[in-house]
């Protein structure tokens, strides 16, 4: 606001200012007069406070500016006085930038350490979070695996959201050789298997809610069976799955493996369920009907996992060409010829061995075709073209051997069957139509 005979109030500040600065001119005339030392210390003192307090730096580079611009204008002079008898508008010009600068000297020093302060109280603040975080982990992770649950569910069901999170906070492989044999592999399988439920259940007129439920359930008893620990230590007995701290002398984290324990899978998959049912109060449904939804759920899942190559079977290659039966094979040059029928249901059974739960046939689908078929060309050393033959999408090429036809068969190099004797009959590969 303006007054009427006179000037405004920041009119009024300004000229209190610039006469507090004048008379501090006039006071220390001897000390403002800008020599050569003094501009050297003036820089070193910039220089110090910029290390300590980086916000500064602009301010103090600017007042070292102006003490060096003053130093110019003040040659020929040998002090303050001198300029200021012989030059009064010189000596303004040349004291007023260096008192000028000892006050934004004094401004930045303070306002460094106000921002010095704010960030102690920062590093604080944060440091207290931390500690508070690191104090409550254990429920902080329940609350985010709770959060988690509700957004997998696909209904507002406290029951469905209690076993997602159980499935969330123990995250096992569905299997610890093949089978989604990854952390976490068992929810990602049982999610799955219970969605297919859900829409399959909707079709025969059933309760979509209990049959995604149930196919929550349907390998819930892996849960006590299948346990993180160690390469070197055994699995005596379950326990939760807890990611172990880096090793403290080379900083990499201990190698792990899975273990199960030798227990009817079955017989634990159905206590564990009737515990829930107690604890949860489920209102589980004796028709048979729902099981068998989630059954044909389970083997169209697991299919189309199989599809996708999801399911590890290197590890069963050479225990499967051991065990082939007689006449199923042939060894010649550098070539091992397999009949697919025989080499999948060998492996179909091995691998049933190792996981009993698996819900596969060993037997070829309507269309002639096994369901380890499909993961066979992704997981496993197959000879893919010889010559100007190639396989097919199932990795199979037809062979002729002397003179009779074989369709249908795989060829690994001929190191992988030591044993096996070379034959006498002539051998031709046959492109499949």
């Amino acid at each position: 606001m303006k007054d009427k005979d006179g000037p405004g109030l920041i009119g009024s500040l300004f000229l209190v200012f610039f006469f507090v600065i004048l008379l501090s001119v006039l006071v220390n005339i001897g000390e403002a007069f800008p020599t050569e030392e003094k501009v050297r210390d003036f820089s070193k003192k910039v220089e110090f406070f910029s290390k300590f307090f980086p916000e500064w730096k602009g301010i103090g580079e600017y007042a070292k500016t102006l003490v060096e611009s003053a130093s110019e204008k003040a040659k020929g002079y040998s002090s303050g006085y001198e300029m200021v008898f012989n030059d009064p508008v010189r000596a303004l010009e040349v004291l007023f930038p260096v008192l000028l600068a000892e006050y934004l000297l004094v401004f930045g020093f303070i306002l460094g350490i106000l921002s010095f302060q704010a960030y102690l109280v920062l590093v604080v603040l944060l440091l207290m979070v931390g500690i508070f975080l690191y104090k409550h982990r254990e429920a902080l992770e329940d609350l985010v695996i709770k959060w988690r649950a509700k957004q997998l569910s696909p209904f507002k069901d406290e029951k469905i959201e209690y076993i997602l999170a159980l499935l969330l906070k123990n995250p096992v492989p569905a299997s610890i050789f093949h089978h989604n044999a990854f952390e976490g592999g068992l929810l990602k399988h049982s999610l799955n298997v219970a969605r297919l439920s859900a829409k399959l259940a909707k079709e025969r007129g059933l309760k979509v809610k209990t049959a995604f439920l149930l196919g929550l359930l349907h390998d819930i008893g892996k849960l006590k069976i299948y346990r993180k620990v160690p390469a070197e230590e055994s699995a005596p007995a379950p326990s939760p799955l807890e990611g172990k701290k880096k090793d403290k002398k080379n900083g990499k984290k201990p190698k792990y493996k899975w273990e199960g324990l030798h227990v009817n899978q079955e017989v634990v998959n159905k206590i564990f369920i009737k515990q829930l049912e107690e604890k949860l109060s489920l209102d589980l449904p004796k028709d048979p009907a729902y099981w068998d939804v989630v059954k044909t759920a389970d083997m169209l899942q697991t299919e189309k996992e199989l599809r996708e190559g999801v399911y590890e079977i290197k590890d069963l290659l050479i225990p499967t060409i051991k065990n082939l039966p007689e006449g199923s094979y042939w060894k010649k040059g550098e070539y091992f010829i397999v009949l697919a029928h025989a080499f999948c249901r060998t492996l179909t059974e091995l691998l049933l061995e190792q996981d009993k739960g698996l819900n596969i046939s060993t037997e070829p689908d309507r269309a002639g075709v096994h369901v380890i078929a499909y993961s066979i060309p992704k997981q496993l050393p197959i000879i893919k073209q010889i010559g100007d033959v190639k396989v097919d999408d199932l990795g199979l090429f037809d062979v002729k051997v002397g003179k009779t036809l074989f369709k249908a068969v795989y060829v690994f190099p001929s190191s992988l069957a030591t044993n096996v004797p070379e034959t006498e009959e002539e051998i031709s590969f046959v492109q499949r139509v």
